[in-house]
């Protein structure tokens, strides 16, 4: 395994002047910002030149030794046994602490040296109970957005379609460094892999009536989508280096990273910076926040940042936002504890703490998302869409002793007004149903597959190419035994990332992960996900309702849970109309 150096020419970008000017203005270049440390800021980057690789390189080979004009530096790579490259801990924007904190993402600060990019940057900061394991309070830091690349080009020229993923985890957890996002094998498929870090919880979502006054557009609150939209704007302006073409984004996520995909297909700011979308067990029906108005029964987010800065005693000071950025991440997170929204659609008490996620802000999200779609006002791109059998296991594992009258207590609870309906469609009170699995399919079909079904339909409807799938295999191990196909167990499939994982790979995991990580790859090349030696996946139609089950036997068929998927799309649409009510 040896290390490849790629020379990147430091100074501003130039290209497209219209692109240049939207970036400009939604990144202008900052003065130095005053870092403000964590607990111990990693030393994963260091600047050491390979000389003696590099006088063997093959000068004909773009790809190996080859400068390129971006906006930072010359960095150094890895070259793993398959033959792919690797590239970790790539600056996409600068820190943003001190000052730059609650700003979107400024350009990276240039280097003078060659940068060693061979380890993962810090994950961002999230609670200490944080569901990703990789997460460690002394390696978190603020200074997060990097981004990683994997690439099998042979020459700078090949431009190999690019694919872009966005880690979930609620919005307040998760790293782009977990091994089962590793894009090597994806890579070896004949594409170029990114993933990244975006801030998330009160650092990516903090907003408060002073930060939108200083922003030059009258808003706060979505930097975590600022920080995808200029991780995409590097993409588009520099993985031409790479073997990538920049003509051919797909870009694709699970959960909150399927969320982040549809917020960012109706975003105005991420319009043209990519070409395919695939959106695994997004949530982008559910109650979404806004900026100033109180919808859903949830609070104003600026009203959240008052109540954080009143509790943080920054109210008091000459300047609240400047007090608030001089406080440690402990103390904003003692004070914030972000938190899932739930199913509830009520607000709880502040002593709870806040749900941190994107909110309709009138500029990076100009709407309710669901009314954009509903409106047709999505970017015009091909589109995968889908969810799990068994969304809701992985957040109902701890109730072990489900009855019938506690599982219809929540209902009631989560869905006031409709519980009758609900408990009718999903046969809560017939003797052989089990009360826990009402749950696991009722929420599962409220966050996500009813979403995905009603985002099919509204792409379809637009003039788009949709393929809607269930997965519904089951791994012989021990999460797969308690929680079935469970919310996010498809990702060590889609990435063809088993080895990575403790559990024993059987055969046919391997089948299973070979075709639906086909499918993908096949999508990123063409737009279709459908080649040679896979089952026909028919494209998606409202009068056919056609979708692609993913189990040991991949079949095609129609119309998934018609009848309950029904009830909680009309649901949800009562909800949006009477939002400012509830």
């Amino acid at each position: 395994m040896g290390a490849v150096t790629i020379f990147v020419h430091r100074g501003s970008v130039r290209g497209n002047s219209m692109r240049l000017s939207a970036t400009e203005r939604r990144h202008p270049r900052p003065s130095e910002a005053k870092a403000l440390a964590l607990n111990i800021i990693m030393g994963l980057i260091g600047t050491v030149f390979l000389p003696a690789l590099c006088a063997q390189s093959d000068e004909s080979n773009p790809a190996m030794n080859r400068a390129v004009t971006v906006n930072s530096g010359t960095i150094s790579g890895n070259q793993l046994r398959t033959g792919v490259l690797e590239f970790k801990g790539i600056p996409y924007a600068a820190a943003p602490v001190g000052k730059l904190r609650w700003k979107p993402p400024q350009p990276a600060t240039p280097w003078e040296n060659v940068r060693s990019a061979q380890k993962f940057g810090p994950p961002c900061p999230q609670p200490e109970d944080s569901s990703s394991p990789l997460f460690d309070s002394d390696t978190a830091s603020e200074d997060c957005l990097y981004l990683n690349i994997w690439t099998p080009a042979k020459n700078a020229s090949d431009k190999l379609p690019v694919m872009v993923w966005i880690h979930g985890g609620g919005f307040i957890s998760d790293t782009a460094s977990q091994d089962f996002y590793s894009g090597e094998k994806l890579a070896l498929k004949g594409v170029v892999f990114v993933n990244f870090n975006y801030r998330i919880g009160p650092l990516g979502f903090m907003a408060h009536p002073l930060l939108s006054k200083e922003s030059g557009n009258n808003v706060s609150g979505n930097y975590g989508l600022l920080d995808q939209i200029a991780a995409l704007e590097w993409v588009k302006e520099n993985i031409a280096s790479f073997g990538g073409d920049p003509n051919r984004v797909t870009l694709f996520g699970e959960s909150a990273g399927g969320r982040s995909v549809a917020h960012l297909l109706v975003s105005p700011l991420a319009e043209g910076l990519f070409h395919g979308a695939i959106m695994e067990s997004s949530s982008t029906y559910r109650p979404i926040q806004h900026i100033r108005e109180e919808w859903y029964g949830r609070p104003a987010m600026e009203k959240v940042g008052e109540s954080i800065a009143k509790k943080l005693g920054s109210d008091q000071k000459e300047d609240p936002i400047a007090d608030m950025r001089s406080k440690s991440v402990e103390e904003l997170f003692d004070v914030a504890k972000p938190r899932l929204p739930g199913m509830s659609v009520a607000s709880q008490d502040d002593d709870d703490g806040f749900p941190f996620e994107p909110i309709a802000d009138g500029w990076v999200v100009p709407d309710d998302p669901a009314d954009l779609f509903d409106q047709h006002k999505a970017q015009k791109v091909p589109v995968i869409v889908g969810s799990n059998a068994d969304e809701g296991t992985l957040f109902l594992r701890k109730a072990f002793f489900m009855t019938t009258n506690r599982a219809r207590a929540s209902i009631d609870a989560a869905y006031p007004k409709y519980g009758d309906k609900i408990a009718s469609a999903y046969k809560l009170e017939a003797d052989d149903t089990d009360p826990k699995q009402v749950l696991n399919l009722l929420s599962g079909d409220m966050n996500c597959a009813a979403p995905m079904r009603s985002i099919a339909r509204n792409m379809v409807a637009s003039g788009n190419k949709v393929w809607l799938y269930y997965f519904s295999y089951v791994r012989n191990d021990f999460l797969g035994k308690r929680l079935g196909a469970w919310h996010g167990s498809e990702i060590r499939f889609v990435m063809n990332s088993l080895d990575n994982g403790k559990s024993k790979v059987e055969p046919r995991d391997r089948v299973m992960a070979e075709t639906i990580s086909s499918y993908w790859t096949n999508f990123a090349k063409s737009g279709n996900p459908n080649g040679q030696g896979l089952p026909v996946w028919p494209s998606f139609t409202v009068a056919s309702g056609d979708y692609l089950e993913l189990n040991e036997t991949v079949s095609a068929k129609t119309h998934l849970r018609k009848d309950t998927i029904d009830l909680v799309a009309e649901i949800e649409m009562e909800r949006r109309r009477n939002r400012r009510e509830q």
